[in-house]
């Protein structure tokens, strides 16, 4: 009880109220406020007390309700996007050019050779003719010279199988290579009776449909259906005859890559693809992965294409370049890559105008004849534009340029500027993404791609004990192959396809807030034409091999011009859509204000204050907003309302800015008691500022303030001169309400 008089006599000293009581309170302030619905809620008769009780509840409500609204919009943190457009001289983008092809097969073809043997065979098999209604496997231990040499433990490593889906209710899996040996344990199930042929039956039930984006996998049963064979995994396998109401040409027989978690597992997956071109590329991608998981990185770099046999010409707007201006990286899907101006050593580079003449120009052999036949079926270059210190990912934003012609490739540069948190979740640095980024090992700015791939590799590396080939290791993993992980092939597959581990990264990982994106216009013609290319080609073939003879032709060589369009950028930035407006300093007020920085006499116009009005002579006027004037009044700025600007009140004293304030120092102040040729700042009326720097316009000096060592007779300003304001102005003391009005009659200056 103590706490609570002691705030209900502190609320009534400084209001002045007149009791004590919650209900004198609330009566005073009905009273006495200027709003409408209190006071008449209190003075009128009960009829419109009701009524004004009604609409003061209204229209409070929806008050509070549009603040709510106001609030909530703006706690949702929505932003709005602006475009501009602007000119100047850009940096050119950094250029990373691969070879569609990651090495020669020169080079690798003693690694590769058991993997090329096993394919043909298999496509030899896949391609025979049907004989009868049966598709019949290729015997290893026959006396087909096709078969002989056969490395079978790679084989059976990551098969291909054949799935015969004549009929769609039991699709039947045939083996491409039968042996006349059966593994241990891979019998035939006790009372599951072994159809004719060697075919091998899924659970029944099972669709295998037409799928061909990774990760649609169809997983066989462990068991085998009444009628339809032995289980998957046995060795004898083949298909059993096709239906009366079937003929050979109804069949349908897809390719699919069998993968195991273990090798003689039956928890296997099938991953069918409509062509078996797409097939046979992905088992040779899964195979050649694992052999080369294990060569060291060095001999990698060594197999792929050299900077001096790829670069055959170099010229950047007037200035000739070669090969050593290309940085090298190793990129696990292309090889060797060769970045122009990376910016890692040297200063990004500048582009003098914008057009083909002023960009990069190159000329690329790819030498298509040593491409890997089963490993690269697209040939021609790599290339990709981005930032300069940032890691190319060139499956995902890569364009391919094609061997013969000349490529244009015209640039138009957009900045995007997104706002951080907690408008969006976006990163400046990568620092507070939960992920390790696995591509810092390149010095390179961070990325959502990378960090995508990063997140996957440590999932990887978590749950199949070792990390994918294509992208870099966390500390302590090694590369997987088929030899000491024998399951990773599934475990990739099932980890890439899984919606949770996706959904996982994608929450993980943050977007950037400011990008730039390169967006490109492609243009190709034949290159050279018919006419030139005999020159041209002795002349290129001679200066890369020395040699009179032409070593080069139309299949290997690549023309690129890569220029800016326009010097025109444009910029997509954020802005918050709701936002709460500071109000304007003191400083800045006065510095567009009329008091000592600029008046207006009546009938005059002042320059420096073009929107001051037109006053009588003793009126002082400050602007806090175009067209809004204040007034002074006890000491402060007060907003003058647009209703009364005809008739302000005259203030007959000095104004000055001091300590961010406008105080007021009255004529008969500074007659009485001071020192001659002194104010009663102590400072000469003819010299001083209000503000160091910022001379008084218009009006008198303002004086500076006395520090602790001021002189005796000095006053110090803010107190002393606001209790003579109020004298002069006609008011009565500290005791005086503040809402009283200031005479406007001027008060007689002091003699």
């Amino acid at each position: 009880m103590n706490v609570k008089k002691y705030f209900v006599r502190a609320l009534h000293r400084l209001q002045k109220g007149p009791g004590y009581t919650y209900k004198e309170l609330l009566v005073w302030y009905c009273d006495n406020t200027n709003t409408h619905g209190p006071k008449r809620i209190i003075k009128e008769g009960p009829k419109k007390k009701v009524i004004w009780f009604f609409l003061t509840l209204l229209f409070a409500s929806l008050v509070f309700w549009q603040w709510g609204i106001l609030i909530n919009t703006y706690l949702s943190y929505n932003v709005t996007s602006s475009l501009s457009i602007g000119f100047k001289t850009m940096k050119f983008p950094a250029v990373t050019v691969c070879n569609a092809n990651p090495f020669k097969y020169s080079e690798v073809k003693h690694l590769l050779k058991e993997l090329d043997k096993l394919i043909e065979a298999a496509l030899e098999r896949i391609l025979q003719p049907t004989h009868g209604d049966t598709i019949t496997p290729l015997l290893l231990n026959g006396s087909d010279n096709a078969s002989e040499g056969l490395d079978l433990a790679l084989w059976n490593q990551i098969p291909l199988v054949l799935i015969d889906e004549h009929d769609k209710d039991n699709p039947v899996i045939v083996e491409i290579f039968e042996t006349n040996r059966t593994a241990p344990g891979n019998g035939t199930a006790p009372g599951n009776g072994t159809s004719p042929g060697n075919g091998t039956a899924l659970e029944n039930g099972i669709s295998l449909g037409n799928e061909t984006a990774p990760g649609n996998e169809t997983a066989s049963g462990n068991g085998t259906a009444p009628g339809n064979g032995t289980a998957p995994g046995n060795g004898t396998t083949a298909a059993p005859p096709a239906p009366s109401n079937f003929t050979s040409e109804e069949k349908k027989y897809k390719l699919a890559v069998k993968l195991c978690s273990h090798q003689g597992s039956n928890n296997c997956t099938y991953r069918n693809f409509t062509s078996a071109a797409q097939a046979v590329t992905e088992w040779y991608i899964l195979q050649s992965t694992s052999i080369l998981s294990k060569v060291p990185l060095q001999e990698r770099i060594r197999m792929g294409y050299q900077a001096e046999d790829m670069i055959l010409a170099c010229l950047y707007g007037a200035e000739p370049c070669n090969y050593k201006n290309f940085t090298q990286i190793y990129h696990p899907d292309h090889g060797n890559c060769y970045i122009f101006n990376w910016g890692m050593d040297k200063e990004a580079l500048n582009s003098s105008n914008p057009g083909a003449e002023f960009g990069l120009k190159l000329i690329l052999d790819i030498s298509q004849q040593d491409y890997i036949p089963y490993l690269s079926s697209a040939a021609g270059a790599r290339l990709m534009l981005h930032q300069q210190k940032s890691f190319p990912f060139l499956k995902d934003q890569g364009i391919y340029a094609m061997a013969g012609t000349e490529t244009s490739i015209g640039v138009l540069v957009d900045e995007l500027e997104r706002m951080g948190y907690p408008y969006s979740d976006c990163t400046m640095n990568g620092s507070d993404v939960p992920v390790k980024n696995l591509y810092s090992e390149y010095n390179t700015s961070y990325s959502i791609q990378a960090c995508l791939r990063s997140c996957f590799q440590n999932h990887m590396a978590e749950i199949c004990g070792c990390g994918h080939y294509m992208f870099p290791l966390p500390e302590g993993v090694t590369y997987c192959n088929n030899d000491d992980n024998p399951g990773w092939a599934y475990c990739y597959s099932s980890l890439r396809s899984s919606i949770r581990q996706r959904q996982i990264c994608i929450d993980s990982c943050k977007e950037t807030c400011n990008d730039t994106q390169y967006k490109m216009t492609i243009s190709m013609a034949d290159w050279p034409s018919e006419a030139s290319e005999d020159w041209i080609f002795h002349i290129l073939s001679y200066e890369r091999d020395m040699s009179t003879n032409v070593t080069l032709d139309r299949t290997g060589i690549i023309k690129l011009n890569i220029y800016f369009q326009e010097y025109n950028y444009r910029t997509i930035s954020e802005s918050a859509a709701t936002t709460v407006s500071a109000p304007r300093s003191l400083h800045a007020v006065l510095r567009q204000g009329c008091c000592g920085l600029g008046t207006r006499a009546h009938g005059t116009s002042s320059p420096t204050s073009p929107l001051c009005p037109a006053l009588p002579p003793a009126d002082c006027l400050a602007v806090v907003e175009p067209g809004r004037p204040v007034r002074v009044l006890d000491g402060r700025l007060r907003a003058v309302p647009h209703r009364v600007w005809g008739n302000h009140h005259r203030l007959p004293v000095d104004h000055c800015y001091q300590h961010h304030r406008l105080v007021q120092r009255p004529e008969a102040e500074a007659g009485a008691g001071a020192v001659p040729g002194r104010t009663a700042h102590g400072v000469g009326a003819g010299g001083g500022s209000h503000e160091p720097g910022l001379p008084a316009r218009g009006g008198r000096p303002c004086p500076q303030p006395r520090g602790r060592g001021a002189a005796p007779g000095a006053r110090h300003p803010p107190t002393q001169l606001r209790l003579a304001a109020r004298a002069a102005a006609g008011r009565s003391g500290p005791g005086q309400r503040r809402g009283d009005r200031v005479s406007s009659t001027p008060a007689a200056p002091a003699d």
